[in-house]
């Protein structure tokens, strides 16, 4: 997914409202909303280097993607998992969002969770 500028999509240069605007539209589907956040969190190399430095686990798509629906589909129930993807989008745009490996969870073994 490339952006206006034919430059590859990061989580640095998304335009967040722009995207947030897509999904709560439709015109972004909630599938695609969270394979995007998805990717954008393994791609970004801070991120990514970070969660691995600390738990010596790389961070993957199926983790992020699995933890996104999950966690969706046990705290919030609107059937827009998309939505909770954009949230956490936003978080971690504002360098708010710290992901937290817990493989005994019983939800996910990737967890969210804001500073």
């Amino acid at each position: 997914m490339e952006n206006d500028k034919n430059d590859v999509l990061t989580l640095d240069n998304i335009d967040f409202n722009a995207f947030s605007d897509a999904v709560e539209t439709g015109k972004v589907s909630t599938h695609d909303a969270v394979d995007v956040v998805s990717r954008l969190f393994v791609q970004h190399a801070p991120t990514a280097q970070a969660f691995f430095n600390t738990y010596k686990v790389e961070l993957n798509y199926l983790m992020v993607s699995e933890a996104i629906l999950a966690h969706h589909g046990q705290m919030i129930r609107d059937h827009h998992p998309g939505r909770y993807a954009v949230t956490l989008l936003g978080h971690a745009k504002n360098g708010n969002l710290r992901l937290r490996y817990a493989p005994q969870s019983p939800i996910a073994s990737l967890l969210f969770e804001r500073k």
